[in-house]
């Protein structure tokens, strides 16, 4: 009553602030990206701030009014942001991964799914007393979790790769794998193939297989076709290559509504392929491509979630109760455990990997996408119950994100799973001699990537046995579209010929690596003692060897023969002992200690070289 009395008193202010549906639609982007920026600023997970801002803008102050505004394009405009999204997720995955941990993604995503929906459909009969079809369908939608919930949440967690990988994985396929079901569900129910009945048939399970199979032989190859065409047309190049960006998702567009066509929904499953082959091809650089991608993926979950959270009303919320937050408690802490400790349970995963997986199901924009679009078909028919469905999602999505970013960090820590001092380097360069120093790293066991926008080096890095990575350093999908896993990285080193992309590099990497451990080349002393000057203001780096040791000078260092050579230290050849036997013609690189730990040497310290520590040094020929 007293919100329905507020929601009167602002109206007048509203309607002139907003006196249009152009206006709407503009606020409603402006609030999406504000939504963005705070959660940026408050280091928390974006979907927070953003659902907030919808139910304060629609659900408290009525300024926004979704069906109104879109009408009919509502359901086609949630379609196709859901397809991007799950391109854009399948571009981040590497095949690599799939054959480290294929068979638990596989187990995660068959057995612990299908045991997470029986459990989460029971407690939908039971605690929302809802009839069995619309509970199956409500715990369809449940079993979604998807990249825009999982991503930021394992970036904070800082988990090891091997977790990180799975979890990524079963994080993006599991978004089109609910989505079939959850349109299979829906198709049974509108057929009324199981409207009247709680218990499945051989008619019915017929039904369910064949749907099934369908969704996923024709989502597979749809999506398959789709990037084969588009990968060819780049490489003949029948595109130029400023069509390149839109002409994708041109195909997207295309390939998923033919995949539509053939069997409803499989398009999000064709989406997610084309993205994975796409991104896994050698053929062609799609770099471009995923920046576009990046960009269009924020603006389109920013204005989703302002859209479908700002739709609930006080209706909607009314629905919630003390049995609604039970329902949700056996998602998080029922259902998902016992699936995933029976999916993986002969798996190489240890019981603390397991539990840790068991306790992470966060939901996202996929999970309110598709339950959004079935919600709205079923409401309009009058379905029984079926206003629930968009309450009990945003209720599920602010609970398990809430409690996940408070939590997961902690929970990681205590069970040991969190890349706590990761020893790893990131080097950004990949010419001759960061390849050597790369090389003589990962001698030592310590993992390296290598980054750099040169094909030509990366390729020459990656057939030599290192790790590289074609991208450029400085955009944010290197890091957001899981790119470059830094989970097993603890250390930067700026390396590149360009003093600038060098200091950039440090500041854009502050965000995920401790501040001591962020290196950079003195800056080239062509560019003026001001510009250096301007440039270490903003450099979050330490200045890495020594200060004559400008990209120009190592690289004529190693042109002229010198070499990366270590040794151990004793106290008989103590650090002193080993420098002055060369003379001028060494440089100290780095010190490895008894622990294995790595420590570089900067203008700022050198670190202490104690007895049983292996000391790495370029040296210079002896002159002639």
């Amino acid at each position: 009553m007293f919100l329905e009395s507020f929601q009167q008193a602002v109206a007048g202010p509203i309607q002139l602030l907003l006196p249009s549906p152009l206006h709407s639609v503009g606020f409603i982007i402006c609030l999406g990206i504000f939504a963005e920026w705070l959660a940026w600023r408050m280091s928390l997970p974006s979907i927070l701030p953003l659902l907030v801002c919808g139910l304060l803008a629609g659900t408290v102050f009525g300024a926004i009014h979704p069906d109104a505004l879109f009408g009919d394009l509502l359901k086609p405009i949630v379609s196709l942001s859901a397809a991007i999204i799950l391109y854009e997720g399948g571009l981040s995955l590497n095949f690599k991964e799939l054959s480290l941990h294929g068979p638990i993604i596989k187990n995660l995503l068959s057995v612990a799914t299908l045991i997470n929906w029986l459990i989460v459909a029971v407690a939908g009969v039971y605690l929302l007393d809802m009839n069995i079809m619309l509970a199956i369908l409500l715990g369809a939608v449940m079993i979604i979790t998807g990249p825009t919930a999982m991503g930021p949440i394992l970036r904070h967690a800082k988990l090891t790769s091997k977790l990180n990988s799975i979890l990524k994985w079963e994080g993006i396929f599991n978004g089109p794998i609910g989505g079939m079901l959850v349109i299979i569900v829906f198709d049974a129910i509108q057929h009324g193939e199981l409207q009247h009945t709680a218990v499945l048939n051989f008619y019915t399970m017929g039904f369910f297989i064949i749907g099934v199979l369908k969704f996923i032989a024709l989502g597979l190859l749809v999506g398959a076709i789709g990037a084969i065409i588009l990968i060819q047309m780049f490489r003949f190049r029948f595109i130029p290559d400023f069509l390149h960006s839109t002409t994708s998702l041109a195909f997207l567009f295309a390939f998923f509504l033919a995949a539509n066509a053939l069997q409803k929904d499989s398009g999000l499953l064709a989406a997610t392929v084309m993205g994975l082959l796409i991104a896994n091809q050698k053929i062609i650089t799609v770099k471009h491509v995923i920046e576009f991608k990046e960009n269009l993926r924020l603006l389109l979950i920013s204005v989703l979630f302002i859209i479908l959270s700002s739709r609930l009303n006080l209706n909607d919320l009314a629905l919630i109760n003390f049995k609604s937050l039970l329902y949700v408690l056996v998602v998080m802490f029922v259902a998902r455990p016992i699936g995933v400790l029976i999916g993986t349970r002969n798996s190489s995963l240890n019981f603390r990997e397991r539990l840790f997986i068991s306790l992470l199901n966060p939901k996202g924009i996929v999970a309110a996408s598709i339950g959004a679009i079935v919600a709205l078909s079923l409401v309009e028919s009058g379905y029984p119950k079926a206003e629930m469905i968009i309450p009990m999602t945003f209720f599920t999505i602010l609970i398990t994100i809430t409690v996940y970013s408070l939590t997961i960090s902690p929970v990681a820590k205590m069970l040991g799973l969190s890349a706590t001092s990761p020893q790893g380097v990131l080097i950004v360069g990949c010419h001759t001699w960061a390849r050597e120093l790369a090389r003589r790293l990962t001698e030592t066991k310590h993992p390296v990537v290598l980054v750099d926008t040169s094909a030509q080096n990366v390729d020459t890095a990656i057939s030599s046995g290192l790790n590289a990575l074609h991208a450029n350093i400085l955009s944010s999908s290197i890091t957001q579209d899981g790119q470059l896993d830094l989970t097993d990285l603890g250390y930067m080193l700026a390396i590149t010929p360009n003093d600038e992309v060098n200091s950039l590099a440090s500041v854009r990497m502050a965000e995920y690596f401790d501040s001591d451990h962020i290196y950079q080349l003195q800056p080239s002393k062509k560019y003026g003692e001001n510009i250096r000057e301007s440039l270490a203001d903003e450099v979050r780096g330490h200045i890495l060897f020594d200060t004559d040791l400008t990209f120009q000078v190592m690289t004529q260092l190693a042109n002229h023969g010198a070499t990366i050579q270590s040794t151990v230290i004793r106290k008989d050849n103590t650090f002193e002992t080993i420098i002055n036997s060369f003379g001028d013609r060494a440089y100290p690189l780095f010190l490895i200690d008894t622990q294995n730990v790595l420590h570089f040497y900067h203008i700022d310290e050198y670190p202490k070289a104690e007895d049983g520590s292996e000391l790495f040094i370029m040296v210079t020929p002896e002159p002639a």
